[in-house]
């Protein structure tokens, strides 16, 4: 269906001051016919309200091919043309909703300017979607609230990916159900590669196979790359009587079902890594599922829980102030950071080695060529010596994956993750 510009779009595009840049709204139609995002009229009349009392009615006819050879000199001609007084000057302050602008049924653009087009339109070369791409600022979503490594790497690469695509990169949070509320957002985005998702893979592989009422599916979405690796943490308040992994182990096949953890949701690297530690040392310690990390950070400080299952970067300045005390990590080898602290691997629990790998991730159907440039625009971030001193000051590291190499360990780790769910028995 055709999609009018309202006053709002020619508000963004050109400014109420600055008349001849109108030819942005050409430019902007024409782009979007381009990549098929909007489909153009052939000719509208947008009204440009200056302050100076006057309606300025700007007429444009798109023609595959002229926009890009014209610029804006034959457009301002046809603009002056038409310029006409309105009867009772109105600023667009007074503006209370935005005004469509359809389509005219008249004559066609007058002689000059379709005489000009004509004649530039074979020499003219046609724009393609991806010659374009991207063309406005690009939306990422995060599906989990701030504080956590997923809203911290993707914080640090905002800039650079920004700097690499020529676009802004727009970081939206929707935090809900483990990560679904913002997953499902993006699965149902238009494939254009403007909504993407910057998340966790455990939403495609730890959440699915946990949760029956995951409205999308893994095939939902087309892996762009895998970015960073966050290793796994099982951490106790500083308060309590655990200085060692050990220590709680013993306490808890005591008084089974005392203590309660804390883990950033259901179906998440945290809650999975939990119940593994739990059955690996048979023991009962309740769950208390927050929306995130960050939440857990501020529960088990507060005392609500006593333990709490996240990423290392969310924990270790906690750890390393004093407030926390790391007992066991996932790592497949002890973390610099924490030498003192074991992993499950050592402990006789290799299997229970599950970590958070951070990724983006468009939506199905995103044409090859957009993610192929956001695949690059990644690991061009991913070089940028500020991103790599920032990531590792948090404790996450550099985990490059092209597109290929991620949708293999996303499909990898979806069939270890569900043998694990099905023997815990933790799908609902």
């Amino acid at each position: 269906m055709p999609r009018f510009l309202t006053e709002r779009d020619v508000r963004s595009l050109v400014g109420w001051d600055d008349m001849p840049e109108a030819v942005g709204i050409v430019e902007r139609a024409y782009r979007e016919k381009a990549a098929g995002r909007a489909t153009c009229f052939p000719r509208a009349t947008v009204q440009y309200p200056p302050d100076d009392g006057y309606y300025t009615d700007v007429t444009i006819r798109i023609l595959p091919g002229i926009v890009p050879a014209l610029g804006s000199a034959a457009l301002r001609v046809y603009a002056n043309h038409h310029a006409a007084p309105v009867t009772e000057p109105r600023h667009h302050h007074q503006e209370t909703r935005p005004r469509q602008v359809r389509p005219e049924k008249g004559p066609t653009m007058t002689r000059l300017f379709m005489l000009v087009a004509l004649v530039l339109l074979a020499a003219a070369a046609p724009a393609t979607a991806q010659d374009a791409y991207p063309s406005r600022p690009i939306d990422v979503i995060v599906p989990f609230p701030p504080g956590g490594p997923l809203d911290t790497a993707m914080r640090i690469m905002q800039p650079a990916l920004a700097a690499a695509l020529g676009q802004p990169i727009v970081l939206q949070t929707k935090a809900g159900g483990g990560g679904a509320l913002g997953m499902d957002f993006v699965a149902k985005a238009k494939p254009d590669g403007y909504t993407l998702a910057g998340s966790t893979t455990t939403t495609l592989t730890i959440l699915t196979a946990m949760r029956s009422d995951v409205p999308y599916k893994p095939s939902d979405f087309a892996a762009i790359a895998n970015a960073v690796t966050d290793l796994g943490v099982i951490s106790a308040s500083a308060k309590g009587p655990w200085k060692s992994i050990d220590e709680l182990i013993a306490d808890a096949k005591k008084t089974p079902g005392k203590y309660s953890y804390g883990s950033a949701g259901v179906g998440t690297v945290s809650h999975l890594m939990f119940e593994m530690f739990k059955q690996s040392f048979a023991v009962d310690i309740a769950h208390v599922p927050f929306q995130g990390s960050g939440p857990v950070k501020n529960a088990i400080l507060g005392g609500h829980v006593q333990l709490a299952g996240s990423g290392i970067s969310t924990m270790a300045p906690l750890v390393k102030g004093g407030d926390l005390v790391a007992l066991v990590t996932t790592s497949p080898r002890r973390v610099a950071a924490f030498p003192g602290v074991p992993t499950m691997a050592e402990k006789g629990f290799p299997e229970a080695s599950i970590n958070i790998s951070i990724a983006l991730f468009a939506p199905a159907r995103t044409p090859r060529e957009i993610v192929a440039r956001l695949q690059g625009a990644v690991e061009k971030a991913l070089k940028d010596p500020r991103v790599v001193a920032a990531i590792e000051k948090t404790g996450m590291v550099i985990d490059y994956q092209d597109a290929a190499t991620a949708q293999r360990a996303i499909d990898a780790e979806s069939q270890v993750v569900l043998k694990i769910v099905n023997k815990l028995g933790l799908r609902k």
